[in-house]
């Protein structure tokens, strides 16, 4: 980290830097310019903006040996950049246009899972068509955001600091899981309504997949938490 910070100060670096940077954004936004209606030229500016606002970012985050802040300072910091941030691009796109930039980034992880199954349904007899793509992200991405406002609530509850709150890593786990268990269901009941059968078969088997590799994630993480302090009791399972 501190050759990093040292390296930031570099200008060739910080130019290769933002080159990496802006490729990896452009591979993560594959459909931002379809997405939010936006020319190529437009799209290109933003992506420029978004390397350059994370370049900044890093500086700030990355510790420094020169430069030490308290929590509350670098925090305070942080928000102030994220402030800048949203007023540059909110300049770059306009009002209308960053809304929905903001609706976009917040649904990225789902709009993955429906690009991920247009493409294993591309092969088969019936493909994801574009009509369907924007319908089924919003679904999702609904359910999904209820999911994330339940967990923040139970966060709120769950302090690592506080002794009585034991295994808090755990009881939140379990309960993210069976959210996420929940959340699939009314994904699978309002994808049915957008969705032929074969399709709807392909997402439910690929929401299935998710919430086996984060079962088995959290089951390796329960046992690890076992192995560090032996004799504790299993943390007790979240209402």
């Amino acid at each position: 980290m501190d050759r990093e910070a040292r390296m930031l100060r570099d200008p060739q670096y910080r130019k290769a830097r933002r080159a990496f940077d802006r490729v990896q954004l452009a591979s993560g936004y594959i459909d931002l310019a379809a997405s939010l209606g936006l020319s190529q030229d437009q799209a290109d500016k933003l992506l420029d903006l978004l390397a350059e606002q994370d370049l900044r970012q890093s500086e700030v985050t990355m510790w420094d040996p020169e430069r030490e802040e308290e929590p509350r300072k670098l925090q305070a910091q942080l928000e102030e950049m994220q402030r800048a941030n949203d007023a540059e691009r909110a300049a770059l796109l306009g009002p209308q246009k960053f809304t929905q930039w903001k609706e976009y980034e917040a649904s990225l992880g789902v709009r993955h899972q429906v690009l991920h199954l247009r493409t294993t349904l591309s092969a088969g007899p019936e493909p994801l068509r574009e009509d369907q793509i924007e319908p089924l992200i919003a679904a999702m991405y609904a359910e999904q955001k209820q999911v994330d406002e339940a967990l923040q609530d139970l966060t709120a509850t769950l302090t690592p600091s506080d002794g009585r709150q034991a295994g808090w890593q755990s009881l939140f786990n379990e309960r993210r899981e069976q959210l996420s268990a929940a959340a699939h269901e009314r994904i699978h009941t309002a994808a049915a309504s957008i969705l032929s059968q074969p399709q709807l078969e392909a997402l439910d088997q690929m929401l299935q997949r998710q919430l086996d590799m984060d079962k088995a994630q959290y089951d390796m993480m329960r046992a690890s938490e076992a192995m560090e302090t032996p004799g504790k009791p299993p943390a007790t399972k979240a209402d």
